[in-house]
């Protein structure tokens, strides 16, 4: 088997929607189609900065994928136009949280009916609400109107700006046939907030991708401020999974294991006197055996 080395810091110790539903924080998973080997980037927008900078990602059973990767969007990065059809709803929530709307067109006829059956047209095909109509934003993430006795027919083409915030984690998809759920958590780790799942099928033989499906890694820790070797250091390996491994660095800082699935693996790290890599800010929560 091919041997990996890759280098990791550590930090030293420093002693039918309701408008409620029409949420501000939204996780999605940026792809549609999923294929065995492939890393996938799973995202949370939210309005603010605050309502995602200090949750975190898990995955199934207490696997965690760390704080994610945070990103502030331009206003030209978050501009978008989104086509979003009414079949009877009175509101409808777009794919991302929305920080402005810019304008609302009418693609076809958009027809209001009560819930006594008494139909009347909101808009010709072609007219474009404004911020006073009655179609407008709902909540942080739904266009529609307040009044949900009556159901809207038509398609309307909405011109936004989404949520400037997000945070990203990736995971590399084993080769298994089966559903991958991920849960966002609260900045104690305790308490889902939102959960999003993919689905792959497996191609070929089970945890075989592109032909390698094993390989021995060599994990090099050092201090994240003079960048010296670490000795001593616990390495956990995939934590609480059926693939787990622990080890503790030699005095080069180096620890080694063997028969490492390719794919997207979660780390973590403790030594006396340093924080622990769960705890600390720093990127090294996670690595890639390719």
């Amino acid at each position: 088997m091919t041997q990996h080395t890759l280098t990791i810091d550590l930090e030293k110790n420093q002693a039918n929607v309701a408008e409620n539903d029409c949420v501000g924080r939204i996780l999605i998973v940026e792809d549609e189609d999923f294929t065995p080997g492939e890393t996938i980037t799973i995202t949370v927008y939210g309005v603010t900065a605050d309502m995602i900078a200090d949750l975190t990602l898990q995955r199934g059973c207490g696997v965690t994928l760390g704080m994610g990767s945070f990103t502030t969007l331009t206003s030209t990065q978050a501009e978008l136009d989104e086509s979003v059809d009414f079949g009877g709803e009175s509101k409808k929530q777009l794919t991302y949280p929305i920080t402005t709307i810019n304008t609302i067109t009418a693609r076809t006829p958009i027809v209001r009916i009560s819930e006594d059956g008494t139909i009347s047209c909101l808009a010709p095909e072609g007219a474009v609400f404004n911020s006073d109509s009655i179609l407008n934003k709902i909540g942080h993430s739904c266009i529609g109107i307040q009044d949900d006795s009556y159901g809207i027919y038509g398609t309307v083409r909405v011109n936004y700006l989404q949520a400037l915030y997000k945070k990203s984690w990736t995971y590399t998809l084993p080769n298994r046939t089966a559903t991958h759920w991920f849960f966002l958590m609260d900045s104690d780790g305790s308490t889902v907030l939102d959960m999003t799942s993919v689905s792959v099928e497996a191609v070929g033989d089970e945890d075989e991708v592109a032909g390698a499906t094993e390989k021995d890694i060599t994990l090099l820790i050092l201090d994240y401020v003079s960048e010296a070797p670490l000795e001593e250091v616990t390495v956990k390996l995939d934590d609480g999974t059926e693939y787990a491994k622990e080890g503790t660095t030699d005095e080069e800082g180096k620890v080694t294991f063997e028969g490492v699935l390719v794919g997207t693996h979660q780390v973590k790290l403790e030594k006396d006197d340093y924080v622990g890599s769960e705890n600390d800010d720093l990127d090294n929560d996670e690595f890639i055996v390719e």
